[in-house]
């Protein structure tokens, strides 16, 4: 019974880590775009102020370390549930099922809930991370965008790590869901949250491939 309720406090602690840096990378994101709409040389987001010229770098090289521990995270978790399937019995997963399912993760990609509105909001969650993950590649490719081409290498690279880093999360996301969830929407959910990602990736740039088209025009 000790061990039981180790794995499962273990499980629910990596819950909790992913809840709040899921937060707190939404949170910095919407800072970073308030910011980012000014005209200042310098970047000011919270108490720290970056160089506009590197923002797009700095800003995809901290979002592939948050990423990164995302993706730890889910790791982590599923680690667990096959430990906890294999050595704990059917009982003991049951329980880490419903702690995946019931987590109040705001943007838990495992929620499953008994209601009417549950079709909707069990999939928001899953549906927002992407989102938000396509929100963070629009901001720091915006900032990112008029550069040098040294910033733009640099950037590049990071915005590479960037992506295999989502798609790594997504796969993982997958692989604990297809554990721990009954819904065939879930399959569905990732596509969905990449079609409002990619429109709301071209919205942010829109303004700034239509400046370059007007340069163009009157060169």
């Amino acid at each position: 019974m000790e061990n039981n309720k180790f794995i499962l406090d273990s499980l629910k602690a990596n819950l909790n880590s992913l809840d709040s840096a899921t937060t707190w990378i939404f949170v910095t994101l919407l800072i970073v775009v308030l910011a980012s709409f000014g005209s200042d040389e310098k970047l000011e987001f919270a108490s720290f102020k970056i160089d506009r010229k590197y923002a797009g770098p700095i800003i995809y090289g901290m979002l592939v370390g948050l990423n990164f521990q995302v993706l730890k995270l889910l790791h982590n978790v599923n680690s667990i549930l096959i430990e906890i399937k294999s050595g704990f019995g059917a009982e003991t997963f049951e329980l880490a099922r419903i702690m995946l399912n019931k987590h109040p993760w705001i943007f838990n990609p495992f929620s499953e809930f008994e209601s009417i509105t549950s079709l909707i909001f069990d999939n928001l969650g899953y549906a927002l991370l992407i989102v938000i993950w396509w929100m963070g590649n629009a901001i720091a490719y915006k900032l990112m965008f008029k550069q040098g081409r040294k910033i733009k290498l640099v950037g590049t690279g990071l915005a590479g790590l960037y992506l295999v880093f989502g798609l790594s999360s997504m796969a993982m996301i997958q692989a604990i869901s297809e554990k721990v969830t009954y819904s065939s929407l879930k399959l569905i959910t990732p596509f969905v949250g990449i079609v409002i990602g990619a429109v709301l990736f071209s919205a942010l740039l829109y303004p700034l491939r239509k400046e370059i088209k007007s340069k163009k025009a009157v060169n």
